[in-house]
């Protein structure tokens, strides 16, 4: 109930990308000798005269997914990667001085522009960064009976 018809649609549209070019591959080209001709035609500009229909199918259907692929929500499989990958796991350091300091640096001096019971004491968000949250506290919350 929570898929959308779409979203069958673009499962049927790269099932049918695959299943035509394993058909291809299987019946009409095993030794990838049309294949290897088509790729060719693009480097030298000349047509490829001995297209099968198969791979023709397969090739319409594989040019429209590509360009059908970025107004998608498939393209999360790709986009991920370069987003979530590299934020999660992008293990470059962080030297004083350097790039990302600098980059940062006008973004910790901008005012806090809300409100909350614990950031009553706080002006910038490099007091937040540093851990200097201003009137004495550390920012942690003790528990009953802790001093």
């Amino acid at each position: 109930i929570y898929t959308r018809r779409i979203e069958y649609f673009n499962i049927l549209l790269v099932l049918a990308v695959f299943v035509t070019g394993l058909l291809a591959w299987g019946i009409a080209d095993p030794g990838f000798e049309i294949a290897r001709g088509y790729m060719k035609s693009f480097i030298t500009f000349r047509l490829i005269e001995n297209m099968d229909g198969l791979i023709a199918t397969h090739t319409v259907l594989l040019a429209l997914l590509l360009a059908y692929l970025p107004f998608t929500n498939i393209m999360h499989f790709f986009a991920k990667h370069f987003t979530f990958t590299k934020v999660r796991w992008d293990d470059a350091p962080n030297y004083r001085g350097g790039a990302l300091e600098r980059n940062l640096a006008p973004l910790l001096e901008q005012r806090i522009n809300w409100a909350a019971p614990h950031m009553q004491t706080l002006n910038r968000w490099s007091d937040v960064a540093t851990g200097d949250m201003g009137g004495g506290t550390s920012g942690r919350v003790s528990r009953k009976g802790e001093e």
